[in-house]
C-alpha cells in the first residue's frame, strides 16, 4: 500500500466500478488494508465505464474541452492530460490517451453507445511536431 501511494491498479476500473455501485472504492480498499471490514452499501445499479481519449504525435493545436466532454449524455467524469500547446508523443501502448471520460448508463449497450457518440464528437487537433 505505501509503496504504490494507495493507487489502486487496473487504469480507471476502480472508478468505474465505484461510480457503478455508488462506493467508494479506495476507501473500501483502505479498510481491508488495516483489517476492518469495509462498509460496502451500493446506492447505485448502473453501467459505467471508462473510455481513453485518443492522442495523436504532434501540438495540440485544438482539443474538446472537459466541459464540452461532461455536456454529453452519460459522461459524469473525466480528467484531461493534454491542452493547446503540449506536445505529444504518446507511446504504442494500449493506454496511450489524451484523458478519459466515465460513462454512465442502464446497460453495457447503453455505455458502448455513449462512448461512441463521445468519441464521434472528440476533437483532436495537432500539428507537426518539428524535431
Amino acid at each position: 500500500m505505501g509503496e504504490i501511494a494507495a493507487r489502486l491498479g487496473g487504469a480507471e476500473l476502480p472508478t468505474s466500478h465505484g461510480l457503478s455501485r455508488g462506493f467508494d472504492m479506495l476507501a473500501a480498499v483502505a479498510d481491508v488494508y488495516v483489517d476492518r471490514r469495509p462498509a460496502l452499501t451500493y446506492t447505485r445499479d448502473r453501467s459505467v465505464g471508462h473510455l481513453l481519449l485518443p492522442a495523436r504525435r504532434g501540438i495540440i493545436s485544438d482539443i474538446s474541452s472537459l466541459a464540452e466532454l461532461t455536456a454529453l449524455p452519460g459522461v459524469v467524469s473525466g480528467a484531461l492530460t493534454a491542452a493547446v500547446g503540449d506536445r505529444l508523443d504518446p507511446p504504442r501502448a494500449s493506454n496511450a490517451s489524451s484523458g478519459h471520460v466515465h460513462v454512465e448508463g442502464e446497460n453495457s449497450g447503453v455505455v458502448q453507445e455513449r462512448m461512441a457518440e463521445v468519441l464521434s464528437r472528440f476533437r483532436l487537433q495537432v500539428a507537426e511536431a518539428q524535431p
